[in-house]
């Protein structure tokens, strides 16, 4: 059944509702597997971008502008 509403010039229809697949549960598996060992040396992604070494200067004081 169409309905269509003369007001806003569109139509309409009653919602469906198609039935589930039947749920299958997966077979549980049984791994081994285990991460392989890793020595890791650097930064890293978090300080991937910081310098490594900078220059600096000892504070200075302001000079009088004349």
């Amino acid at each position: 059944v169409v309905c269509v509403d003369d007001d806003h010039n569109h139509a309409s229809a009653p919602m469906t509702r198609a039935p589930a697949p039947e749920y299958v549960p997966e077979t549980p598996h049984h791994s081994d597997w285990q991460r392989p060992s890793f020595h890791f040396e650097g930064k890293g992604a978090a300080g991937g971008h910081s310098a490594t070494r900078h220059a600096s200067a000892p504070a200075t004081r302001p000079q009088p502008v004349e």
